[in-house]
Protein backbone atom coordinates (compact mmCIF):
# COMPACT_ATOMS: atom_id res chain seq x y z
CA UNK A 1 0.00 0.00 0.00
CA UNK A 2 1.07 3.44 -0.62
CA UNK A 3 2.78 5.22 2.49
CA UNK A 4 -0.07 8.04 1.39
CA UNK A 5 -2.75 5.84 2.41
CA UNK A 6 -4.42 8.23 5.34
CA UNK A 7 -4.05 6.51 8.63
CA UNK A 8 -7.33 6.06 10.74
CA UNK A 9 -8.32 9.61 11.53
CA UNK A 10 -9.46 10.92 15.04
CA UNK A 11 -13.00 10.42 15.94
CA UNK A 12 -15.14 13.26 16.94
CA UNK A 13 -17.75 11.64 18.42
CA UNK A 14 -21.47 12.22 17.02
CA UNK A 15 -23.43 10.19 15.24
CA UNK A 16 -21.32 8.51 12.55
CA UNK A 17 -21.51 5.07 10.69
CA UNK A 18 -18.66 3.44 12.90
CA UNK A 19 -16.58 2.95 10.05
CA UNK A 20 -13.25 0.70 10.13
CA UNK A 21 -10.45 0.70 7.35
CA UNK A 22 -7.46 -1.87 6.44
CA UNK A 23 -5.31 -3.42 3.76
CA UNK A 24 -5.69 -6.66 2.69
CA UNK A 25 -3.91 -6.22 -0.32
CA UNK A 26 -0.66 -3.42 -1.38
CA UNK A 27 -3.76 -1.88 -3.49
CA UNK A 28 -7.54 -2.23 -1.86
CA UNK A 29 -8.83 -0.36 1.06
CA UNK A 30 -11.68 -2.01 2.95
CA UNK A 31 -14.41 -0.13 4.93
CA UNK A 32 -16.52 -1.44 6.94
CA UNK A 33 -19.76 0.41 7.66
CA UNK A 34 -22.95 -0.48 10.27
CA UNK A 35 -25.41 0.49 7.29
CA UNK A 36 -23.57 -1.22 4.13
CA UNK A 37 -20.98 -3.73 5.88
CA UNK A 38 -17.94 -4.35 3.91
CA UNK A 39 -16.52 -2.12 1.23
CA UNK A 40 -13.67 -3.02 -1.32
CA UNK A 41 -11.87 0.06 -2.97
CA UNK A 42 -9.09 -1.42 -5.25
CA UNK A 43 -6.70 0.57 -7.53
CA UNK A 44 -5.04 2.48 -4.69
CA UNK A 45 -1.45 1.57 -4.91
CA UNK A 46 1.99 3.79 -5.47
CA UNK A 47 1.70 4.97 -9.13
CA UNK A 48 -1.91 7.13 -8.54
CA UNK A 49 -3.38 8.92 -10.99
CA UNK A 50 -4.16 13.02 -9.69
CA UNK A 51 -7.48 12.33 -9.79
CA UNK A 52 -6.62 8.86 -7.23
CA UNK A 53 -4.82 11.44 -4.83
CA UNK A 54 -7.55 13.46 -4.68
CA UNK A 55 -10.12 10.59 -4.25
CA UNK A 56 -7.45 8.95 -1.68
CA UNK A 57 -7.24 12.17 0.42
CA UNK A 58 -10.73 12.20 1.52
CA UNK A 59 -10.69 8.88 3.39
CA UNK A 60 -8.65 10.72 6.16
CA UNK A 61 -11.77 12.76 6.87
CA UNK A 62 -14.05 9.38 7.89
CA UNK A 63 -14.90 9.34 11.38
CA UNK A 64 -14.89 13.87 11.53
CA UNK A 65 -17.87 15.43 12.55
CA UNK A 66 -20.05 17.85 10.79
CA UNK A 67 -19.59 21.41 11.57
CA UNK A 68 -19.65 24.69 9.23
CA UNK A 69 -15.74 26.50 10.04
CA UNK A 70 -14.32 29.27 8.01
CA UNK A 71 -10.46 27.49 8.86
CA UNK A 72 -9.64 23.44 9.46
CA UNK A 73 -10.90 22.50 13.13
CA UNK A 74 -9.15 19.14 14.68
CA UNK A 75 -12.40 16.42 14.07
CA UNK A 76 -14.95 18.21 12.45
CA UNK A 77 -15.62 19.16 8.38
CA UNK A 78 -18.50 20.38 6.68
CA UNK A 79 -19.18 19.28 2.85
CA UNK A 80 -17.79 21.84 0.95
CA UNK A 81 -14.18 21.74 2.95
CA UNK A 82 -13.98 17.58 2.34
CA UNK A 83 -13.52 18.68 -1.34
CA UNK A 84 -11.33 21.51 -1.12
CA UNK A 85 -9.11 20.24 1.49
CA UNK A 86 -8.90 16.92 -0.26
CA UNK A 87 -8.23 18.27 -3.79
CA UNK A 88 -5.28 20.60 -1.81
CA UNK A 89 -3.78 17.74 0.04
CA UNK A 90 -3.92 15.11 -2.52
CA UNK A 91 -3.10 17.18 -5.52
CA UNK A 92 -1.91 20.85 -4.23
CA UNK A 93 -5.00 21.45 -6.36
CA UNK A 94 -6.89 24.84 -5.43
CA UNK A 95 -10.88 25.25 -5.11
CA UNK A 96 -13.02 27.47 -3.86
CA UNK A 97 -14.08 26.74 -0.29
CA UNK A 98 -18.19 27.27 -0.45
CA UNK A 99 -20.07 24.51 -2.82
CA UNK A 100 -22.24 27.66 -4.61
CA UNK A 101 -18.08 29.32 -5.36
CA UNK A 102 -17.40 25.35 -6.14
CA UNK A 103 -20.43 25.77 -9.38
CA UNK A 104 -19.00 28.88 -10.17
CA UNK A 105 -15.43 28.59 -10.20
CA UNK A 106 -13.70 28.66 -13.79
CA UNK A 107 -10.96 26.46 -12.78
CA UNK A 108 -13.11 23.52 -12.88
CA UNK A 109 -14.95 22.07 -16.05
CA UNK A 110 -18.41 20.55 -15.99
CA UNK A 111 -18.60 16.11 -16.35
CA UNK A 112 -21.40 14.01 -17.81
CA UNK A 113 -22.68 12.24 -15.34
CA UNK A 114 -21.84 8.74 -17.04
CA UNK A 115 -18.41 9.80 -16.84
CA UNK A 116 -17.43 11.14 -13.29
CA UNK A 117 -13.51 10.06 -12.25
CA UNK A 118 -12.62 9.79 -8.63
CA UNK A 119 -12.34 13.35 -7.10
CA UNK A 120 -15.35 14.90 -9.06
CA UNK A 121 -17.78 16.50 -7.46
CA UNK A 122 -21.40 16.50 -7.76
CA UNK A 123 -23.62 19.30 -6.28
CA UNK A 124 -26.82 18.60 -4.61
CA UNK A 125 -28.52 21.29 -6.36
CA UNK A 126 -28.06 24.24 -8.72
CA UNK A 127 -27.86 27.14 -6.25
CA UNK A 128 -28.14 27.37 -2.46
CA UNK A 129 -31.47 29.14 -3.38
CA UNK A 130 -32.75 26.22 -4.10
CA UNK A 131 -32.04 23.99 -0.85
CA UNK A 132 -34.60 23.33 1.16
CA UNK A 133 -32.95 26.26 3.80
CA UNK A 134 -32.46 28.47 1.38
CA UNK A 135 -28.89 28.84 2.22
CA UNK A 136 -26.37 26.64 1.90
CA UNK A 137 -25.95 24.10 -1.30
CA UNK A 138 -24.29 20.14 -0.54
CA UNK A 139 -21.52 18.61 -2.32
CA UNK A 140 -20.08 14.84 -2.36
CA UNK A 141 -16.83 13.86 -3.72
CA UNK A 142 -16.70 10.86 -6.06
CA UNK A 143 -14.14 7.73 -4.47
CA UNK A 144 -14.82 5.90 -7.26
CA UNK A 145 -16.49 2.06 -7.97
CA UNK A 146 -16.14 -0.59 -5.03
CA UNK A 147 -15.20 -4.26 -6.22
CA UNK A 148 -18.68 -5.13 -8.02
CA UNK A 149 -18.62 -2.06 -9.68
CA UNK A 150 -20.58 0.04 -7.50
CA UNK A 151 -19.94 3.65 -7.22
CA UNK A 152 -19.37 5.54 -4.26
CA UNK A 153 -18.76 9.38 -2.83
CA UNK A 154 -17.92 10.93 0.39
CA UNK A 155 -19.37 13.71 2.12
CA UNK A 156 -20.77 15.28 5.32
CA UNK A 157 -23.32 16.22 6.55
CA UNK A 158 -25.28 17.29 9.66
CA UNK A 159 -26.07 14.90 11.97
CA UNK A 160 -23.96 11.74 11.44
CA UNK A 161 -20.78 13.50 9.66
CA UNK A 162 -18.46 12.10 7.15
CA UNK A 163 -19.74 9.25 5.12
CA UNK A 164 -19.75 7.02 2.32
CA UNK A 165 -22.76 6.99 0.30
CA UNK A 166 -23.89 5.58 -3.35
CA UNK A 167 -23.72 8.16 -5.85
CA UNK A 168 -27.06 6.78 -7.37
CA UNK A 169 -28.39 7.48 -4.01
CA UNK A 170 -27.71 11.39 -3.90
CA UNK A 171 -29.16 14.40 -5.01
CA UNK A 172 -27.08 15.77 -7.85
CA UNK A 173 -29.51 18.59 -9.22
CA UNK A 174 -26.04 21.14 -9.22
CA UNK A 175 -24.44 19.03 -11.78
CA UNK A 176 -20.88 17.14 -11.87
CA UNK A 177 -17.44 19.25 -11.71
CA UNK A 178 -13.66 18.23 -12.14
CA UNK A 179 -11.07 20.59 -10.59
CA UNK A 180 -8.19 18.44 -10.85
CA UNK A 181 -6.23 20.27 -14.36
CA UNK A 182 -4.54 16.57 -14.81
CA UNK A 183 -6.60 13.71 -13.49
CA UNK A 184 -5.15 10.75 -15.58
CA UNK A 185 -1.63 11.71 -15.12
CA UNK A 186 0.46 10.12 -12.51
CA UNK A 187 3.17 12.70 -11.14
CA UNK A 188 6.21 12.23 -8.65
CA UNK A 189 6.33 12.55 -5.20
CA UNK A 190 8.31 16.10 -4.63
CA UNK A 191 8.54 18.30 -2.59
CA UNK A 192 5.53 20.40 -3.03
CA UNK A 193 3.48 17.19 -1.06
CA UNK A 194 5.31 19.11 2.35
CA UNK A 195 3.91 22.40 1.60
CA UNK A 196 0.48 21.61 0.79
CA UNK A 197 0.73 20.30 4.47
CA UNK A 198 2.16 23.61 5.72
CA UNK A 199 -0.55 26.04 4.34
CA UNK A 200 -3.95 26.26 6.08
CA UNK A 201 -6.92 26.80 4.73
CA UNK A 202 -6.94 30.55 4.71
CA UNK A 203 -3.13 30.97 3.51
CA UNK A 204 -4.22 29.81 0.06
CA UNK A 205 -4.77 31.54 -3.04
CA UNK A 206 -8.45 33.50 -4.15
CA UNK A 207 -8.86 33.52 -0.08
CA UNK A 208 -10.80 36.46 1.79
CA UNK A 209 -8.01 38.49 3.86
CA UNK A 210 -9.93 39.81 7.05
CA UNK A 211 -7.07 39.80 9.32
CA UNK A 212 -5.01 43.14 9.90
CA UNK A 213 -7.12 44.75 7.60
CA UNK A 214 -9.39 46.22 9.52
CA UNK A 215 -12.93 46.55 8.12
CA UNK A 216 -12.01 45.78 4.81
CA UNK A 217 -11.19 42.15 3.07
CA UNK A 218 -8.76 41.49 0.56
CA UNK A 219 -8.61 38.77 -1.93
CA UNK A 220 -5.26 36.87 -1.52
CA UNK A 221 -3.17 36.79 -4.17
CA UNK A 222 -0.62 34.42 -3.32
CA UNK A 223 0.12 31.29 -0.60
CA UNK A 224 1.16 31.52 2.81
CA UNK A 225 3.73 28.49 3.40
CA UNK A 226 4.10 28.27 7.49
CA UNK A 227 7.46 27.08 8.21
CA UNK A 228 10.18 27.27 10.99
CA UNK A 229 11.71 30.14 12.69
CA UNK A 230 14.33 31.64 10.74
CA UNK A 231 14.03 29.22 7.64
CA UNK A 232 16.23 30.06 5.00
CA UNK A 233 14.48 31.36 1.99
CA UNK A 234 15.79 30.98 -1.66
CA UNK A 235 14.93 31.93 -5.18
CA UNK A 236 12.82 29.55 -6.32
CA UNK A 237 13.28 30.71 -10.03
CA UNK A 238 16.39 32.25 -11.71
CA UNK A 239 15.91 35.48 -12.81
CA UNK A 240 16.60 39.45 -12.25
CA UNK A 241 15.20 40.84 -8.43
CA UNK A 242 13.01 44.01 -9.91
CA UNK A 243 11.80 45.32 -7.20
CA UNK A 244 12.46 45.30 -2.75
CA UNK A 245 9.64 46.33 -1.28
CA UNK A 246 10.20 47.43 2.86
CA UNK A 247 8.01 47.57 5.79
CA UNK A 248 9.69 48.91 8.95
CA UNK A 249 12.94 47.65 8.20
CA UNK A 250 11.24 44.29 7.23
CA UNK A 251 12.07 42.92 3.47
CA UNK A 252 8.42 42.76 2.80
CA UNK A 253 8.59 41.49 -0.56
CA UNK A 254 11.22 40.18 -3.30
CA UNK A 255 9.65 40.57 -7.28
CA UNK A 256 11.81 38.11 -9.54
CA UNK A 257 11.71 38.41 -13.29
CA UNK A 258 12.56 35.65 -15.45
CA UNK A 259 12.89 36.50 -18.56
CA UNK A 260 13.84 32.64 -19.64
CA UNK A 261 9.84 31.53 -18.82
CA UNK A 262 8.16 35.26 -18.76
CA UNK A 263 6.95 34.86 -15.04
CA UNK A 264 7.66 36.68 -11.65
CA UNK A 265 7.51 35.37 -8.63
CA UNK A 266 6.92 37.29 -5.45
CA UNK A 267 8.15 36.37 -1.99
CA UNK A 268 8.38 37.37 1.44
CA UNK A 269 8.14 38.72 4.23
CA UNK A 270 12.15 38.40 4.84
CA UNK A 271 15.12 39.25 7.42
CA UNK A 272 17.99 39.87 5.42
CA UNK A 273 21.13 38.55 5.38
CA UNK A 274 23.72 40.86 5.51
CA UNK A 275 23.70 42.81 1.88
CA UNK A 276 20.69 41.24 0.80
CA UNK A 277 20.46 41.21 -2.92
CA UNK A 278 18.76 44.77 -4.48
CA UNK A 279 16.76 45.13 -7.52
CA UNK A 280 18.24 45.02 -10.37
CA UNK A 281 20.85 42.44 -9.48
CA UNK A 282 20.39 38.95 -10.64
CA UNK A 283 19.12 35.31 -8.63
CA UNK A 284 19.83 32.16 -9.17
CA UNK A 285 17.64 29.30 -8.13
CA UNK A 286 18.86 28.27 -4.56
CA UNK A 287 20.49 31.75 -3.87
CA UNK A 288 19.56 32.66 -0.37
CA UNK A 289 17.36 35.89 -0.16
CA UNK A 290 16.91 35.92 3.95
CA UNK A 291 15.00 34.40 6.67
CA UNK A 292 11.60 33.86 7.63
CA UNK A 293 10.52 36.71 10.37
CA UNK A 294 7.98 36.89 13.09
CA UNK A 295 7.47 40.52 11.62
CA UNK A 296 5.02 38.46 9.19
CA UNK A 297 2.32 38.32 10.95
CA UNK A 298 1.78 41.77 10.63
CA UNK A 299 2.00 42.00 7.22
CA UNK A 300 -1.04 40.95 5.68
CA UNK A 301 -1.87 37.13 6.85
CA UNK A 302 -4.92 35.68 8.21
CA UNK A 303 -3.27 34.95 11.79
CA UNK A 304 -6.01 32.19 13.38
CA UNK A 305 -5.21 30.93 16.59
CA UNK A 306 -3.73 27.90 15.83
CA UNK A 307 -0.98 29.80 13.99
CA UNK A 308 -0.26 32.44 15.97
CA UNK A 309 2.84 31.83 17.05
CA UNK A 310 4.29 30.57 13.07
CA UNK A 311 6.40 32.15 10.47
CA UNK A 312 5.20 31.89 7.29
CA UNK A 313 6.26 32.72 3.40
CA UNK A 314 4.04 34.04 1.35
CA UNK A 315 4.77 33.16 -2.82
CA UNK A 316 2.92 34.52 -5.64
CA UNK A 317 3.23 33.63 -9.13
CA UNK A 318 1.99 35.48 -12.12
CA UNK A 319 2.33 35.42 -15.83
CA UNK A 320 4.18 39.36 -16.33
CA UNK A 321 3.96 39.21 -20.20
CA UNK A 322 0.82 41.41 -20.01
CA UNK A 323 -1.00 42.94 -17.18
CA UNK A 324 -2.05 39.80 -15.85
CA UNK A 325 -4.71 38.32 -17.36
CA UNK A 326 -3.08 35.00 -19.42
CA UNK A 327 -1.60 32.10 -17.83
CA UNK A 328 1.70 31.84 -17.23
CA UNK A 329 4.35 30.83 -20.09
CA UNK A 330 5.11 26.88 -19.57
CA UNK A 331 1.28 26.10 -18.66
CA UNK A 332 -1.59 25.38 -21.25
CA UNK A 333 -4.28 27.74 -21.56
CA UNK A 334 -6.41 24.83 -19.89
CA UNK A 335 -3.88 23.71 -17.42
CA UNK A 336 -3.54 27.53 -16.10
CA UNK A 337 -7.57 28.27 -16.48
CA UNK A 338 -7.63 25.33 -13.88
CA UNK A 339 -5.32 26.42 -11.46
CA UNK A 340 -7.07 29.90 -11.19
CA UNK A 341 -9.66 29.64 -8.33
CA UNK A 342 -11.46 32.95 -9.15
CA UNK A 343 -12.27 34.54 -12.00
CA UNK A 344 -10.85 38.17 -11.05
CA UNK A 345 -7.74 36.33 -10.33
CA UNK A 346 -4.97 35.32 -12.86
CA UNK A 347 -2.37 33.91 -10.40
CA UNK A 348 -1.01 30.59 -11.08
CA UNK A 349 -1.04 27.84 -7.66
CA UNK A 350 2.65 28.43 -6.74
CA UNK A 351 2.41 25.01 -4.91
CA UNK A 352 0.82 23.43 -8.15
CA UNK A 353 3.67 24.84 -10.20
CA UNK A 354 6.36 23.11 -7.88
CA UNK A 355 4.39 19.92 -8.76
CA UNK A 356 4.09 20.69 -12.88
CA UNK A 357 8.40 21.50 -12.50
CA UNK A 358 7.87 24.79 -13.31
CA UNK A 359 8.68 26.53 -10.05
CA UNK A 360 11.79 25.80 -7.22
CA UNK A 361 11.79 24.49 -3.75
CA UNK A 362 11.62 28.07 -1.64
CA UNK A 363 13.32 27.06 1.53
CA UNK A 364 16.97 25.78 1.56
CA UNK A 365 17.99 22.13 2.82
Amino acid sequence: MSSRVPEQPHRAGGDSDGYTREVQRPDVVVLRTRQYGEIHFGGFGHSLRECDEVALASLSHIGKSYRITRELVDGYIDCSTVVSQSHWVGGAVQTPFIADSQLKAVNASDVSTSEPLPGDSIYAYRSARDSPGRRYNHVALVIGPDSDGRLWAIESSDPIGVRLTPVDDLRSGGGIRRFCPNPRRIFAGGEWRKYVEAVPKLGRLGSRLTANYHASERMHRGTDIYCADSSLVVAPLSGEIIGVERVRGVVHRIHLYSDTCGMMCTVGPLEPLGAIAEAGSYASVGMILGRTTSMGSHLGCNCMLAYRRRQYLHVELWDSTESMPSPAPGLSSEIARRVVPHSEFRAVSPIYAMKLGLLNDCFSR
